[in-house]
C-alpha cells in the first residue's frame, strides 16, 4: 500500500505511534526524512515503537489504513 505514497499521506505516527528515524533507499540513510519523501518499492524504513505499534505500522505500510481495508 505504502508504495509511490508520501510519508505525509502514510502518516505512520498519527496511524501507528510509531516514530521514523530514517528511510534507508540502496546504499544511503536518509535521517528525518520530510512528509514529501515518496516510498519506493525496495525501501527500509527505520522505525521504533513498542511491539503493538510496530505491528500496527506494519500492517498500515502493507494494507492500508483501516478504514480504507473496509472499504476496499
Amino acid at each position: 500500500w505504502a508504495n509511490s505514497r508520501h510519508l505525509g499521506e502514510i502518516d505512520l505516527m498519527s496511524r501507528s505511534g510509531v516514530t521514523l528515524i530514517a528511510v534507508v533507499r540502496g546504499q544511503k540513510a536518509l535521517t528525518q526524512p520530510p512528509t514529501g519523501f515518496q516510498v519506493q518499492s525496495g525501501d527500509i524504513l527505520v522505525i521504533f515503537g513498542n511491539h503493538a505499534q510496530l505491528n500496527q505500522s506494519l500492517q498500515l505500510l502493507q494494507l492500508g489504513p483501516t478504514d480504507q481495508i473496509a472499504d476496499g
